[in-house]
């Protein structure tokens, strides 16, 4: 049997009972929080009309719709992301205003698959409809960080305007219709060299004195009062920091005003991202202003995974080289674990050695203890490092 048949389409993957049960718990963490804070749940189909998705998102994210016909011949398309969607659902039900919604489920894009980031994805959705005011800004704000904190990680949400983004490319001399080609471009910084960006620009067709000053005012760019306040009314509720950063574009077309993107602190992982879109959703003839972000779950389970693994990581598996030693192994054990060090001693003595290693490798344990009958003659412990491949000894009474 061809062994293809085993394998989902690329990009596609089967989760296992784990990593299934830790998104669920992600889930109704985000969903007990949602509803706290006075968020409703609603669900959108999977399919949508093309032409419902087509020429919200900007050339560049149209050509990563899944699109396709249908048994009866109408133009249709898998879910590109959520916030379209609910653009449909509002002006179809006409929901009282302001309109506080979250939406858990799947979307789909044709793009290259990598780490943490698959055709098929599942989005945690917060977004405020019919609102203006800062106050919704400050809300989507204090709920998205309030969910890092209660998954435990540390991070940092970077900030910006699309307003102010616009306004420094008019300062610079951008032309208004590569206005958003400039941005993408300028998007990259976090992925690629100064360097690289500004070659990018030249290509593009953009003046070396456009660039110039560009940078200049970026430079000097600084946050509004109104971004500030909604930062200030957030900050002293949750742990995340706060950061402007006159770089940061997010890629959608839709976005109006205030954007951001939450990274993880240490990692420096994307794990959402957001902002104001006052142009996307109607009303009958009335754009809605609204405010939303989008959390992506798979990266987040991912990070989280990682996080657990590293702290449930063994330091240390203790060889034993001679069934004799294995009173001095559970002294050298008992030692280490007073110390407050993850310990294992392997049950096999010498003659499965090459076994033990492997093993130890298996857990991610950082370094194995060699001990045999000149160790506990001398008092002392080799120790080899299984990430530098080095070895070292020290004395027992060093411990």
């Amino acid at each position: 049997m061809n062994n293809n048949n085993f394998l989902p389409p690329r990009g596609f993957r089967d989760i296992q009972p784990a990593e299934a049960q830790r998104r669920q718990e992600v889930i109704q963490t985000a969903r007990q929080l949602a509803e706290s804070f006075g968020f409703l749940p609603i669900e959108t189909p999977t399919v949508e009309y093309r032409s419902t998705l087509m020429g919200k998102y900007g050339q560049e994210a149209d050509k990563l719709i899944f699109d396709f016909t249908d048994r009866g011949g109408r133009q249709v398309a898998l879910r590109y992301d959520q916030t379209v969607p609910l653009s449909r659902y509002v002006d179809r039900f006409r929901p009282a205003l302001p309109f506080k919604r979250y939406q858990i489920q799947p979307s789909f894009r044709a793009e290259k698959p990598q780490k943490g980031r698959y055709r098929e994805f599942v989005q945690i959705d917060f977004d405020i409809v019919g609102d203006a005011s800062n106050i919704s800004d400050a809300e989507i704000l204090w709920l998205t960080a309030a969910l890092f904190d209660k998954l435990g990680l540390s991070v940092t949400v970077y900030y910006n305007s699309r307003q102010l983004l616009y306004t420094l490319f008019r300062e610079a001399g951008v032309p208004r219709e590569e206005y958003l080609r400039v941005a993408q471009i300028i998007d990259k910084l976090d992925k690629i060299a100064v360097e690289e960006v500004q070659s990018q620009l030249q290509e593009m067709g953009l003046k070396v004195s456009v660039i110039k000053k560009l940078w200049r005012l970026f430079k000097k760019a600084q946050p509004t009062a109104e971004w500030e306040k909604a930062i200030a009314l957030v900050q002293p509720r949750v742990k995340a920091k706060f950061q402007f950063s006159p770089y940061l574009v997010r890629g959608l077309d839709y976005y109006t005003g205030l954007i951001f993107e939450v990274k993880t602190s240490n990692q420096n992982v994307s794990l959402a991202g957001g902002g104001r879109y006052d142009k996307l959703i109607k009303q009958g003839s009335d754009y809605l202003p609204s405010v939303g972000v989008g959390i992506g779950l798979d990266r987040l389970v991912e990070v989280l995974q990682e996080k657990e693994k590293k702290a449930a990581d063994l330091e240390m598996v203790i060889l034993v080289l001679d069934e004799k030693v294995f009173d001095y192994a559970f002294q050298v054990a008992d030692i280490l674990r007073r110390k407050e060090k993850k310990v294992l001693v392997y049950p096999n003595a010498s003659k499965a050695l090459k076994k033990g290693l492997k093993y130890a490798l298996s857990l991610g344990a950082k370094e194995v203890v060699f001990l045999g009958p000149d160790e506990k003659k001398g008092e002392y412990l080799t120790i080899k490092d299984l990430d530098k491949k080095s070895e070292k000894q020290i004395k027992l009474s060093t411990l």
